[in-house]
């Protein structure tokens, strides 16, 4: 069951999708330049990581031996490794376990962003 009217929510302004600036690419274009204009995804940084296809990590540090946690994301569910390059001393698990408990993961968040 939606939250919200479905009225309502077809009438939100929704935020668009990152887009190159016209006059450079290395950049993206200013908000009041995109906005309420149709964009595509296809620029989003999380997508154009994905479609490498390459890790985003070390070499070799995405293999089995390396996963010294799961976290299950709270926007699909799917389960995911947390992997590390070094074993884990007791206290870094005690601050993975805290940031796990406390912290909403989501597919895409980095390490980083939990401890």
């Amino acid at each position: 069951m939606p939250r919200t009217l479905q009225e309502v929510f077809e009438s939100l302004d929704f935020l668009p999708d990152p887009t190159p600036a016209a006059h450079d690419s290395d950049h993206y274009a200013n908000f009041s330049m995109v906005y309420n204009k149709p964009t595509t995804d296809e620029h989003q940084p999380s997508k154009k990581i994905a479609a490498t296809g390459t890790e985003r990590g070390p070499s070799g540090l995405y293999i089995n031996i390396k996963v010294r946690e799961f976290i299950t994301c709270n926007e699909c569910s799917k389960v995911r490794c947390l992997f590390s390059g070094r074993q884990l001393t007791e206290q870094d698990g005690l601050e993975i376990q805290h940031a796990i408990e406390n912290w909403p993961y989501t597919c895409f968040s980095t390490g980083s962003q939990l401890v």
